[in-house]
Formats: structure tokens, C-alpha cells, sequence
């Protein structure tokens, strides 16, 4: 169940219920040799998983926002004592945009799978120390917050759930090859080579959880007289070894810190956008919007995680991440209108505490802050991406989630709760 008032991005209430089916050791006997899948070597596995999601608003719940079912199925399999191979494929289908009559007009893109997205990851993993390589199409985390994203910035993320699913589920995997060397005891170098781009994928005018540019614009649109035709382009960076994104991280652990340094040179998952009015082919009068992914950033960041073992704070672990983003792209305007695009060097700051009480119940807090050295262009506000709604110079957020596990962590209710200096919340208790 997820609940969440007004904290940007997400925009409408909603109170929702989560049915998870435990996975299944599903075993193909027909299809393939019972030596490859079967229990007697374990040598390979299959498990299927079953997910059923029902929304509603808050305010009416005979309102649905959400009829949501999904088949996602993985398997694994071991070519010898240091190959090995995954996949994970999931299909999904929301038929509240059948159902609900407020949101049949709507994109439908939040109601099935897009693309290739159906392919969750594909890789092939070769672990012989003090070696690691997986290749193929994967997700890669890094730091561990709840419910905000900073550091965790190698995969770009799928918001058509206002990412109210779990971090595994709206991450976009990529295509990439990931190098992890063992260079001392206790410390890693990770290499990752991204020739693979996806932007962030979010839902359009009429979806359910739609972000206020997405409305903006299709506003303005519809004002335009009929004889005017729109159009879209889209510049994106090409698919190359030679326009990878690469990333680093060294990870070490020294006198009980355990501290990583990150670093990322790529693109931004976000676009610079603008419009402008033409007269096409020389006579068809046409509203030109372009959207260019191409801009290039750096990110610079660092993480640490310290239990503590003595004292009053004995069996908390404190936990930090740091990020520096150079290069970040931002539109400005008024009043959501946009006019230009600009970048600037964004940061953010997360601290957090956790501690596990009775064996099984997580608690955890975090303070939050994101930084911005301008908040105008030109006279003009600085948008926040998601929304559009003016910049601030700076957002402190708090946390608190509490989490459990019920019959060997088949059942486990979790609570988070986020809330800023602008009494903007959000509350997401989920099953």
C-alpha cells in the first residue's frame, strides 16, 4: 500500500495495495534437458513470479488508478566454476486505462511494456578472483538511500509509477560491461563502459501518475488553432563504444569505514527542450519541438557506511553519500514556460541512521539536502526538471522508514515517510 501527499514529483493521492505471489521453482522439463534446469546437479534454476497491484484514490476509492498484474520470470544457469549466466524477462499490462473511464484518453504508455523493456537483464558473469567481468544488460547501484536518488545514478529510471515501485523495478537496465578488480584486501576498483543510452521514461497527458510538464504541454497544445501542425524531434547521443559513458568507483574498507569514490563522465538522462514556431516545407505553418539528450555531464561522489560497535549509538550504523553533478541542465522560464536551457553545478547531501530492533524491524532516518548555486537565468526562474515549478537554492528532506519480515521474508510490510521545510510529505506504507 502506498499513500503520498503533495511532494513533488508526484502529484495525486493514492492509496494502493501490493499482492505478491512467492516465487515458484518452475522446472521445464519438455522444453530442455533435465540435466540443465534440474535440482539433481543445481546447476540451473527457474523461478516465476506473479505480481497483482490495485489503486485508488484516497479521497473516492471506487476511483481506480491502478489494475495492474505482471509475469516476470528469471532464470540462472552455470557453465562451470566461474561462468555463469542470468536473465530476467517481465511483461506487464495495467488495465485500469480499460476500466476507469477518467484515463482512457489518457497515452497508455504506462499501461504495457515499451520497447525492449520487457528484457529486464541479460549478462554473463565470469568471477575468478581477484577478477570480476559481467557483460550484457544489467542494473548497477550505487549508495543505499531510501527513497531519494543520489549517487544512485548509473541506470536512468522509469517514473510511470512515480517511482512508488522498488529501485529494481523503475531503474532502466543498459547495455554495458562492468570490471570489478580486487587490487588490495579489502578494497575494489569497479570499471563500468555504458555504450548503451535510454533517457528517463515517465508518463504523458491522461496517464495516471503524469508529471506537471508532461500537463504544461499538452495544454498549450491544445490551445493552438487546428490548420497548425506539431512535430517532435529527438537528438540522441549515438550507440558506440565510442560515445560510452564510463564510470569508476573505488571501494575500500579501512579501520571499519567502509568509503567509496565515484566518478561518472556521460550524459544526462533528462533533455534540453524547446519549441519554436515554422513555417515547414515553406508553406505548412508548424510547431517544432526539440528534445537533445546529448549534453555531456561529470558527476564526482562519495559514499561511507560505519557500524558502530560501543557506546551509546552501539548497533547503529551510520551511512553518507555525497554527490557533485557539473554540467546539469535546467530550463528556466515563467510560470512553467519555457524559454532556454542553462546548466550549473548541482550537489546533494544524504546522511542516515540505521538500526535493526528485535532481530527483524529496520529503522531508518536520513537528512537530505540538495544544493543550487542560482535559482534565476536572465531574470527568469530556473525550473526544477520533474515539475517545473521554480528552483530553490537549496531542499532539506527527512526520512523515516520502518521495515519488518514475516515467514522467512515472505511477508514484509515497510513504511516510508518523506517530508521537507515546505510541509510538501509523502507517505508510502506498503505489503
Amino acid at each position: 500500500m502506498h499513500c503520498f501527499s503533495n511532494l513533488h514529483p508526484m502529484e495525486a493521492p493514492i492509496a494502493q495495495f501490493k499482492i505478491k505471489i512467492l516465487p515458484l521453482i518452475f522446472l521445464v522439463a519438455v522444453a530442455l534437458p533435465p540435466a540443465a534446469f534440474g535440482w539433481d546437479n543445481g546447476r540451473g534454476s527457474l523461478h516465476w513470479y506473479w505480481n497483482t497491484e490495485i489503486g485508488s484514490h484516497t479521497d473516492d476509492l471506487s476511483e481506480l488508478m491502478k489494475a495492474y498484474n505482471s509475469l516476470q520470470i528469471k532464470g540462472t544457469y552455470v557453465l562451470s566454476s566461474t561462468i555463469s549466466c542470468f536473465a530476467t524477462i517481465k511483461k506487464f499490462y495495467d488495465s485500469v486505462y480499460d476500466i476507469a473511464g477518467e484515463y482512457r484518453a489518457g497515452s497508455h504508455k504506462t499501461a504495457k511494456d515499451t520497447g525492449t523493456m520487457w528484457l529486464r537483464e541479460v549478462f554473463l558473469d565470469y568471477d575468478h578472483k581477484p577478477l570480476f567481468v559481467r557483460i550484457g544488460k544489467q542494473q548497477v547501484v550505487w549508495g543505499s538511500s531510501d527513497g531519494v536518488r543520489a549517487l544512485d545514478s548509473i541506470n536512468p529510471g522509469d517514473s510511470r509509477y512515480a517511482y512508488l515501485d522498488d529501485a529494481a523495478d523503475y531503474r532502466i537496465p543498459l547495455w554495458m560491461l562492468r570490471l570489478e578488480a580486487s587490487m588490495k584486501t579489502d578494497a575494489t576498483l569497479q570499471v563500468l563502459v555504458i555504450p548503451d543510452y535510454e533517457p528517463h521514461y515517465s508518463a504523458d497527458a491522461g496517464d495516471v501518475f503524469v508529471f506537471r510538464p508532461a500537463k504544461l504541454s499538452a495544454k498549450r497544445l491544445e490551445g493552438l488553432p487546428s490548420f497548425i501542425t506539431v512535430k517532435e524531434k529527438r537528438r540522441y547521443p549515438p550507440s558506440s563504444l565510442h560515445n560510452s559513458t564510463v564510470a569508476l568507483r573505488w571501494q575500500q574498507v579501512l579501520e571499519g569505514w567502509e568509503i567509496t569514490l565515484n566518478y561518472k563522465y556521460g550524459y544526462e538522462f533528462y533533455p534540453q527542450a524547446q519549441g519554436g514556431f515554422k513555417l515547414r516545407d515553406g508553406r505548412i505553418p508548424t510547431v517544432l519541438l526539440e528534445k537533445d539528450f546529448r549534453k555531456h555531464i561529470n558527476i564526482f561522489g562519495a559514499s561511507f557506511t560505519k557500524a558502530i560497535p560501543t557506546g551509546a549509538l552501539r548497533g547503529f550504523t551510520f551511512r553518507g553519500e555525497f554527490l557533485c553533478t557539473r554540467g546539469k541542465p535546467y530550463p528556466y522560464g515563467k510560470q512553467g514556460s519555457v524559454v532556454g536551457n542553462t546548466s550549473m553545478t548541482a550537489y546533494a547531501a544524504i546522511l542516515g541512521l540505521d538500526k535493526i530492533f528485535f532481530t527483524d524491524t529496520l529503522i531508518s532516518m536520513q537528512l537530505v539536502q540538495f544544493l543550487h548555486p542560482r535559482t534565476t537565468c536572465k531574470g527568469q526562474d530556473i525550473f526544477y526538471l520533474p515539475t517545473f515549478a521554480p528552483l530553490r537554492r537549496s531542499e532539506t528532506m527527512m526520512t523515516f522508514r520502518v521495515s519488518t519480515d514475516f515467514f522467512a521474508e515472505r511477508l514484509k510490510p515497510e513504511m516510508l515517510v518523506i517530508g521537507d521545510e515546505h510541509r510538501d510529505w509523502r507517505l508510502s506504507p506498503k505489503i
